[in-house]
């Protein structure tokens, strides 16, 4: 069988197309193969057609040139790529080498699954029929190999969609985790399937079929000797359905799920402690002053050390379990698929929460908090829910600064304004203020003006702090405050020299408004 009797194998066949290397058409076929980990390229051999998704190559060119370059000189048939999966475009120098090489590129459709393809080339290879034992030795021999090889469940999962043809997630309704490589699936969706037919999947011995949200899903449970480990759900299209051999793959499949999930469990708990200590520890600033220290152990744990990132801190409920408050974050942060951590305290929920790279207008996260509330208080309207945001921080190693800007937010900020979200860039001069709120300067100018203010108006039942309240608020237009008090510009005007009289000092002139602007924020917050 030679590389251009391929297109006329089948209907599926026809769908292929050659993308480069035309002048290796006449190239042999001896065998097929799949090929989703970077090692096994060693392992071609003379006229192997080599089949894969470029899972491995993660976009990659350098890695995609040696790979060509490899299958070349062990002299494969060709190779076919599922384009659109993980690999949307063959870079121009890879299809130069594929040319020159005369190795043929061959763009495979993302959705004939691997069992279609391997078939008609085997039966025309050895005018064989048993397709059910092909596919599972070969898929058994695929899995093992990544087993000794690539032991990692999203390599397995990934092996196991390719051959069914379907979309896979591990999902933990302990945890509410999801352990994904197709971004297809909804992560919202698997949620409410799985908590919509709880009760149908824990007790159905096999697998539950789902109809839910025009699709069709497939519940697997992956079990311990004690317990429920996770769920294998399975997405196909509505008028598609798993066949006898796919169920065959996939009870080969889960025994290594079980295994893979059980032994990361005991290394997820002795590193979760470790990680959970590191998070602690930064955010009460145990590594001030110690940033090699830092370097190391972030080294140690994976944490990228220098990437954007920000604290907010959310007061805990005060009667009854904060389960509830712990579940919701989580669902909140997965939804919006970003990186984060959750560090406990005895008051309050500390979360750091990972940006991309040119994210920096933290108040885009507004409608998430706002949400997150909302959610809160339909259970808990008593309690007043409330979250300290702080700025952006660019490294592990000012951290414990935006600990402390969250921490500022959350304790003051409902002094500032009226408010339960409360951004540290709304609070900064506060808190410088708040820093020095002792110092004797600052307590003489409080001492001089506001109190002034308040001693008169408490003996003559006027309302002259109002006056200066809205006149800082409106930026000292005469218009606007006017408008705001909801009284005649020349009353106001009566009330501004009544102040400068009190005061002693002339409101319109720029540093008697900064004077006064001083006092009524340290006023706020002492």
């Amino acid at each position: 069988m030679k590389v251009k009797d391929l297109f006329n194998l089948n209907k599926d066949y026809k769908n292929i197309k050659l993308i480069s290397g035309a002048d290796g058409l006449n190239n042999n076929i001896d065998s097929i193969e799949i090929l989703e980990v970077p090692d096994g390229v060693y392992w071609v051999e003379e006229n192997d057609l080599i089949i894969t998704t470029g899972y491995f190559l993660n976009n990659n060119t350098d890695a995609f040139k040696s790979f060509i370059e490899t299958l070349s000189y062990r002299k494969a048939a060709a190779v076919g790529i599922k384009l659109g999966r993980f690999i949307d475009e063959i870079p121009q120098e890879i299809l130069k080498i594929s040319n020159d090489k005369r190795l043929p590129i061959i763009k495979i459709p993302p959705h004939i699954k691997y069992s279609n393809i391997l078939w008609p080339v085997m039966t025309n290879l050895t005018n064989e029929n048993k397709y059910e034992k092909y596919i599972l030795d070969k898929y058994k021999s695929e899995l093992l190999f990544l087993v000794r090889n690539d032991f990692r469940i999203e390599s397995i999962t990934e092996l196991l969609c390719n051959y069914t043809g379907s979309h896979c997630v591990i999902y933990s309704k302990k945890d509410y985790t999801m352990i994904k490589n197709d971004y297809s699936i909804n992560s919202e969706d698997i949620k409410s399937l799985i908590e919509e037919n709880y009760e149908k999947i824990i007790t159905t011995d096999n697998y539950s079929n789902i109809f839910h949200k025009e699709n069709n899903y497939y519940v697997i449970k992956i079990m311990s000797i004690k317990e429920t480990l996770s769920y294998l759900c399975i997405k196909t299209n509505k008028d598609e359905e798993l066949n006898a051999t796919d169920f065959k793959i996939i009870e080969e499949t889960v025994p290594y799920l079980s295994i893979y999930l059980l032994s990361s469990q005991e290394k997820t708990v002795n590193y979760n402690k470790s990680l959970k200590e590191f998070w602690y520890k930064l955010t009460k600033g145990n590594y001030n002053n110690r940033d090699l220290v830092l370097k190391e152990d972030a080294v140690s744990l994976g944490v990228d050390y220098n990437k954007n990132r920000f604290i907010w801190v959310i007061n805990k409920i005060r009667n009854g379990s904060n389960e509830f408050l712990y579940k919701i974050i989580k669902e909140y942060m997965q939804s919006y698929d970003k990186d984060y951590h959750i560090i406990e305290d005895s008051d309050k929920i500390i979360v750091v929460t990972s940006l991309n790279k040119n994210q920096i207008d933290l108040k885009l996260f507004n409608g998430m908090f706002i949400d997150l509330l909302g959610q809160i208080n339909i259970k808990h309207k008593n309690d007043k829910i409330k979250i300290g945001i702080s700025k952006t921080c660019a490294s592990l190693k000012y951290l414990s600064y935006a600990f402390e800007e969250a921490m500022f937010a959350l304790q003051f900020g409902d002094k500032i304004k009226e408010n339960n979200i409360f951004y540290y860039d709304d609070c900064m001069i506060y808190h410088l203020l708040h820093e020095v709120s002792g110092h004797p300067s600052l307590t003489k100018i409080y001492r001089n003006t506001l109190q002034k203010i308040e001693k008169y108006d408490k003996k003559n039942k006027s309302n002259l702090m109002e006056t200066i309240e809205k006149l800082i608020e409106c930026d000292f237009s005469i218009n606007n405050t006017a408008s705001k008090l909801f009284i005649h510009r020349n009353t106001l005007y009566k009330r501004i020299s009544k102040i400068n009289e009190v005061l002693e000092f002339d409101i319109d002139d720029s540093e008697g408004r900064l004077i006064l602007q001083i006092a009524m924020k340290l006023n706020k917050i002492i």
